[in-house]
């Protein structure tokens, strides 16, 4: 498993892949997700009896299912986030957020998956899609987030939704390959700090 949040925890900027399930809200714990990829497990996001809030976020590719609530009273809110597993389920145990509260599900373009390369391709529908007044002011890699002026703006404020994948500079053309993002917190990484203290606040 990902990060299990028993207590309260927080991922920010961050890449989780290839794991059984991503991060799980468990018992009693609040689990908050903003500005993350969630790419290839088998589920994405669980809520298991906890608090699950998943913000300006891309869940994709899961073998089962992206969003999921299994147990206990269902407390999952997603907003801003891009959920796209085709041919599995994008939600399940709660209500197909799509087009809801800036949900969509579509191919987010990353430039090169099958080479971990998460960066968001040239229009991209993840790109200024998000709610720019809770994205971080940075990227995973440390550059400050912009409005693309080739994109018309579907979020809030104008910033794009992963977990910092950097996107074209605004004078690239389409062909162009912006500089690589760095992958943030390793899923297992976040894993270990979120779980030795599970009573704890945790920021990831």
């Amino acid at each position: 498993d990902g990060v299990i949040a028993a207590g309260t925890a927080t991922i920010t900027n961050s890449f989780i892949s290839q794991i059984d399930r991503g991060a799980t809200a468990w018992g009693y714990g609040a689990l908050t997700v903003t500005n993350c990829t969630v790419d290839d497990n088998r589920l994405g996001l669980l809520e298991h009896g906890g608090t699950l809030v998943v913000r300006n976020s891309i869940v994709t590719n899961s073998s089962q299912a992206g969003v999921i609530h299994d147990w206990g009273t269902e407390h999952v809110t997603v907003t801003y986030c891009d959920v796209w597993n085709p041919g599995k389920l994008n939600y399940s145990g709660t209500s197909d957020k799509t087009g809801q509260n800036g949900n969509i599900s579509a191919d987010p373009k990353y430039r090169n998956q099958p080479q971990g390369d998460y960066r968001l391709g040239y229009r991209s529908p993840a790109i200024d899609a998000a709610d720019g007044t809770v994205a971080p002011a940075a990227d995973s890699a440390g550059a400050p987030r912009y409005d693309d002026p080739r994109t018309a703006n579907t979020g809030t404020r104008g910033f794009d939704r992963p977990r910092g994948s950097r996107r074209l500079p605004p004078t690239a053309e389409p062909s162009a390959t912006a500089s690589p993002a760095s992958a943030g917190c390793a899923a297992r990484q976040a894993a270990t700090a979120a779980s030795t203290t599970p009573s704890s606040n945790r920021t990831i």
